[in-house]
């Protein structure tokens, strides 16, 4: 299968797509380009990258970011295409990471998350359908801003014990839509718009 590597990540697809896909290296990052809806693809982060799949939909696939135990390396992805769909990214090693889902639908797709402080965060433009997203150790956030849309059921379960936080802006979207915390402990805050609610609230 055609591989492609540059400083920030190595994107391995099949050859049947290789008209289908571009890379582009750029001084904020590497974006892999979907000229045409694009699966099976297999892409790792370096702990010093920064990724980003942007154009057509991806689906059937796994992002991984390579993280380590020093806090200069926190490897970040960015969806900011038309879909990410059946798929999984994971934050592989001991240290943290970060993953932005910025525009377009986040379906069907699980995000694992490693042992350290990680950071999640929907944007604006966000259609968030039938997701697990499992939180890893560590004083982790998620964050849906204001203008995510929801839809389906998306469960959140963080891992007991360490200090995490789950955001949700105001105005959230709903068609018909869920959010199910697993997990919540003492140590743990839950913030909508500017209330904060903690454990025994």
């Amino acid at each position: 299968m055609p591989t492609i590597t540059t400083s920030d990540l190595e994107v391995v697809f099949p050859k049947s797509d290789k008209d289908k896909i571009d890379v582009e290296e750029l001084e904020s990052g590497t974006e892999i380009i979907a000229l045409k809806s694009l699966s099976d693809l297999e892409t790792t982060v370096f702990a010093t990258g920064v990724g980003a799949f942007t154009g057509q939909g991806v689906s059937n696939s796994k992002v991984v970011l390579e993280s380590t135990k020093k806090n200069t390396d926190t490897p970040k992805f960015v969806l900011a295409n038309k879909n990410f769909s059946k798929s999984e990214i994971k934050i592989s090693g001991n240290g943290r990471g970060k993953v932005n889902i910025n525009t377009g639908a986040f379906r069907n797709s699980t995000i694992r998350g490693g042992k350290k402080n990680e950071s999640i965060r929907f944007g604006n433009e966000t259609i968030c359908n039938n997701n697990t997203i499992n939180l890893g150790k560590g004083g982790d956030s998620i964050t849906f801003r204001k203008g995510t849309t929801f839809k389906g059921r998306t469960v959140v379960n963080l891992v007991p014990g360490g200090k995490d936080v789950v955001k949700f802006g105001k105005n959230l979207k709903s068609q018909p839509g869920s959010v199910v915390i697993k997990n919540f402990d003492k140590q743990d805050k839950l913030k909508v718009g500017d209330d904060t609610f903690n454990y025994n609230k």
